[in-house]
């Protein structure tokens, strides 16, 4: 009985500790600003090396009405840039991807409200919208998306992605052809 007692307190002792963490809201001091004003419907952020310099970045969503926020990571500290994506939607996920297999990170983003974007980057953060060319012009249309997911389940070595919608508007699967579309 006495075993039983010292490991029941040894245990609680152990969870007490290990729940006494503090964090520290260093945001402003690392040069990131902004909220998300979006309610209820919040929107998503992501840690993503979209420059190609070795650092994460950061990319968050806002509501809309606003432009999403990019900032550039240096050892530690971001900086932020404006890249000409003009999108200005309630975004609920940010997901940096090379769908095009070129090299450098493009975006997509869905929206609760707004419809979804596909954006490539031509190189040197030069983002365009490429909805139509790509053939995803019914994302255009609202579809209450509230995340997709990148992955290459054909084994062809491009990334397919998976949009979840609410569940009156159905998922949708889409696999990449390789040629853009």
């Amino acid at each position: 009985m006495f075993i039983k007692v010292l490991r029941f307190s040894f245990l609680l002792l152990i969870c007490f500790e290990s729940s006494g963490q503090a964090f520290i809201d260093l945001a402003a001091e690392l040069g990131v600003q902004g909220s998300y004003t979006g309610g209820p419907f919040s929107g998503g952020m992501s840690f993503a090396d979209f420059n190609g310099d070795g650092q994460d970045d950061l990319s968050f969503a806002t509501n809309t009405g606003e432009p999403m926020k990019f900032y550039l990571g240096s050892h530690g500290s971001f900086t932020e840039v404006f890249l000409n994506i003009s999108n200005n939607k309630r975004i609920r996920q940010i997901l940096w991807v090379d769908y095009d297999n070129d090299g450098d990170k493009d975006l997509f983003t869905t929206s609760l409200f707004e419809g979804n974007d596909l954006y490539r980057n031509n190189g040197g953060l030069e983002f365009e919208n490429v909805n139509f060319q790509s053939g995803l012009i019914n994302l255009f249309n609202p579809t209450f998306s509230y995340g997709a997911s990148f992955g290459d389940i054909d084994n062809d070595g491009w990334l397919d992605f998976y949009i979840v919608n609410r569940s009156n508007q159905g998922n949708q699967f889409f696999r990449n052809n390789g040629d853009g579309t």
